[in-house]
């Protein structure tokens, strides 16, 4: 029945759509001077380290100018991903809250707590930001840069599958600037305010401010008066960009910010009350199962967590006033600052970059930056009416960067060159653990210090263009990377310690590319990337019997784990057609994850916890997964007044080997310890997903003259796996968005719906223990084996103005 009412929804928002007209978006803009012969203006892009067109790029790249952001009102990354194929980003992961929204492209996934894990990486002006992902806003840039595929040659660290590259609006020389005020029910308002000019012959300076609260779309249904999904932000930035002359440039730019929500919108769904297959004894009167079908979205009564002031008091009250005389370990945020459930953080980013141009026409460059991101939560670990756990952490994550490059040309131009070098630091605190809401109790974790992990990165690099003829290039770029990675934890219960450790990488990308003329580019693309290994904490924690007794579990399972290689290669094909009026970009890819990294756990026997057995989480290397899959957007200028734009991905991931007698997780649990993992579906990415967008733009009288217009976005997701079992899934979902308005010379005032047919699917999956009252009545134990979705609630529709005042 679902399906058939999505559908329906998608054929009448799709004549809507044909009806009202569409709107130039991904990497392309509508040429605004009548007299050039291309109606399409196509973006300039940096992916390469080098300014090029977006078509002429032989790379699959998704760009969203300025314009497109403001115009489809995106206001952070996971609203962009969206609309770029092969880019799905879940808001909530193994945190339920704004902090852990890790990008992931082409069916790429690892679930990991640790920016030194994630698979893929944002960076702001080419320079790392490692914490603080969502954190970052879109309305203060000239642009973004989604580049899919490894791109460690060029990038290094963490850009294993995918990289996204903000680029920031140099300040105008112009006095101007740009105010914007939001109102939306359900009691969602932002302000920005921005001014830039001349300070002056050389220097130019902007400054920009931002405030935005959102009320939660759901209804706390144990805590009156309380929603879920409260949030509030603000930042302030600043650019000063010095210029004497026309060779050199330097740029610095500061940003400070600070978030404030309350419980988010996340929930317990397929958890031990809906289980509906599989099963085998487990010893203690239960029966293990496993839910199978569509994650259900419960009912607004059953939508309830423990998060009221009662229990905030309860639990920190005995963390602070411990019966043993204990502590509660902090960062730099504590009880008082997160002042009830949910989260808070606060963070700020420094970067310089300078370029200078040198008479023979080579450049030198040199970027630096510093970020810190800091976050204290607490949660209702369950999900669900019921006091069984609550859970709290902290994590602060600092970062410095520098990178120096020198480019030039050679033999005529016919060869473009650049060698560089670049150094990463990476240190990240995390802190926290659990209180038992049955037994009344902290484990020990809340009191103990923090886990200190660290990479210290170093990079060479370089890269050769090579023009044969007009028509063909071939390029070869690569990078010598050295990853030290340090855990001050793994040592304390080993002989001999293992930490620091350094992997050695040499990473390649090779192109070809040949353009047979200036509309169309075609080239193939080889290219590596890596995922840096690591260590296994609890391992090392174990005494000798209990390591005996887990490697007899899991054998080869260590107390460190290697690194991952992802190998891609891809055939992409460039068009610009139709006099300058069509332009679209297909990237058919295929790419191999080897020596896969992979988590889970084991139990082994401790008479020291609390029911004779302790639970080790654990990282090992070993499987493999084939992915297959193809992107697809595309730009067309139908008239002066009607325009369209439209993105398809399809992505296969395929598991095709798993190392024999290790812990496959989910699978094992439910299947048993011989079942073979091979040939499941890759978990936490759709198979397909696509958006169809449109603007309808005309003259009018109205208010003295100026354009009125109507747009229509829509965007669709399908339906994925929460885990390897490949039983639960999460189901397909339709957004649709709509927007008119009146734009004049220097104000705009917009009229918008979003969700309008009011899509409740969730907007996130995190397959994990059921650990509700319904699980632990009776033994009030704890036990990871039974299997529950923590679901991330969609908002609900919305009807709001927007208004934007340029002077």
């Amino acid at each position: 029945m679902r399906e058939s009412v999505g559908f329906q929804r998608f054929i009448f928002a799709s004549a809507a759509t044909l009806t009202i007209g569409f709107s130039p978006g991904t990497g392309v803009a509508q040429q605004n001077d009548e007299s050039n012969d291309s109606s399409l203006e196509m973006v300039v892009v940096t992916a390469r380290k080098r300014s090029e067109s977006i078509q002429d790029t032989p790379i699959a790249i998704s760009a969203f100018g300025n314009q497109e952001l403001r115009a489809a009102a995106h206001d952070n990354i996971v609203d962009v991903s969206r609309a770029a194929p092969g880019l799905f980003i879940e808001t909530v992961n193994s945190i339920p809250a704004r902090v852990d929204a890790s990008p992931r492209f082409r069916g790429v996934t690892f679930e990991s707590t640790s920016p030194l894990q994630r698979t893929g990486s944002i960076f702001i002006d080419g320079i790392l930001v490692s914490g603080g992902i969502q954190s970052i806003g879109v309305q203060e840039l000239e642009r973004v840069e989604i580049i899919k595929g490894p791109q460690s040659a060029l990038f290094g660290r963490n850009t294993f599958s995918g990289a996204i590259n903000y680029v920031t609006k140099l300040p105008s020389e112009e006095f101007q600037g740009n105010l914007s005020v939001l109102g939306a029910s359900r009691g969602e308002y932002r302000f920005s305010a921005s001014a830039e000019g001349s300070l002056s012959d050389t220097w130019t300076g902007r400054v920009s401010a931002s405030f935005s609260n959102k009320d939660g779309h759901y209804n706390n249904s144990i805590v009156p008066g309380q929603d879920l999904g409260d949030e509030e932000s603000a930042s302030i930035s600043g650019t000063l960009v010095f210029e004497p002359n026309d060779d050199f440039r330097l740029r610095l730019r500061g940003n400070y910010y600070e978030d404030d929500d309350g419980p988010a919108a996340v929930v317990l769904g397929a958890g031990f009350a809906d289980h509906n297959f599989g099963g085998f004894p487990l010893g203690d009167g239960f029966t293990e199962t496993a839910f199978r079908g569509t994650v259900p979205v419960p009912d607004a009564s059953a939508i309830g967590l423990d998060t009221g002031r009662d229990i905030f008091d309860l639990v920190t009250g005995a963390a602070l006033n411990d019966a043993a005389g204990r502590s509660p370990t902090f960062l730099g945020l504590d009880f008082d600052d997160l002042g009830g459930f949910g989260m808070v953080r606060e963070g700020y980013r420094v970067a310089a970059d300078a370029s200078y141009a040198f008479n023979n026409g080579m450049t030198l460059e040199f970027l630096t930056g510093i970020n810190e991101d800091e976050f204290f939560v607490m949660t209702d670990f369950e999900g669900s009416p019921g006091h069984a756990f609550t859970t709290t952490g902290g994590r602060k994550v600092e970062d410095f960067s520098f990178e120096g490059r020198l480019a030039g040309t050679a033999f005529n131009d016919r060869l473009d060159w650049s060698v560089g070098a670049n150094r990463i630091d990476i240190d990240v605190e995390s802190t926290g653990g659990f209180y038992d809401g049955v037994l009344g109790f902290w484990f020990p974790g809340v009191f103990e210090a923090p886990a200190v992990t660290s990479a210290e990165t170093t990079g060479l690099f370089a890269t050769a263009d090579w023009a044969f003829n007009d028509q063909f290039t071939l390029i070869l770029e690569a990078r010598y990377q050295e990853d030290e990675i340090a855990d001050e934890n793994v040592n304390a219960g080993l002989a001999t310690p293992i930490s620091p450790t350094v992997f050695y990488s040499f990473l390649p990308r090779v192109l070809l590319q040949y353009q047979p003329n200036d509309d169309t580019m075609l080239y193939f693309n080889y290219s590596e990337g890596n995922l840096p290994g690591g260590f296994n904490d609890e391992v090392g924690e174990l005494d000798a019997a209990q390591l005996a007794e887990f490697r007899a579990l899991v054998p080869g399972v260590s107390t460190s784990f290697d690194e991952e290689t992802l190998t891609n290669y891809e055939i992409g094909w460039k068009q610009t057609t139709l006099d300058g009026d069509l332009a679209f970009n297909l990237a058919v890819f295929m790419m191999e994850r080897s020596d896969q990294i992979f988590s889970g756990f084991e139990l082994v026997s401790d008479p020291d916890e609390v029911n004779g057995v302790r639970t080790v989480a654990f990282t090992a290397n070993g499987a493999t997964t084939d992915i297959e899959g193809f992107e697809l957007d595309a730009t067309w200028l139908l008239s002066d007044r009607f325009s369209l734009q439209g993105s398809l991905a399809y992505v296969n991931a395929e598991i095709a080997s798993f190392p024999p007698g290790a812990n496959s997780g989910d699978f094992t649990a439910v299947f048993g310890p011989d079942a073979d993992v091979t040939g499941q579906t890759a978990p936490r990415f759709p198979e397909w997903a696509g958006s169809l967008s449109g603007t309808y733009e005309r003259p009018t009288s109205i208010w003295g003259g100026g354009d009125w217009y109507t747009r229509a976005d829509i965007f669709y997701t399908g339906e994925f796996f929460d885990e390897n079992t490949n039983l639960a899934v999460l189901p397909e979902a339709w957004d649709v968005n709509l927007r008119t308005g009146l734009r004049k010379e220097n104000w705009s005032l917009e009229f918008f719906v979003t969700n309008l047919f009011d899509e409740d699917a969730p907007i996130a999956g995190n397959n994990i223990a059921d650990t509700s009252l319904a699980v632990r009545f009776g033994s009030g134990l704890f036990d990871f084996s039974r299997e529950s979705v923590h679901i991330g609630l969609r908002d609900k529709r919305q009807f709001g103005l927007r208004l934007d005042y340029r002077f």
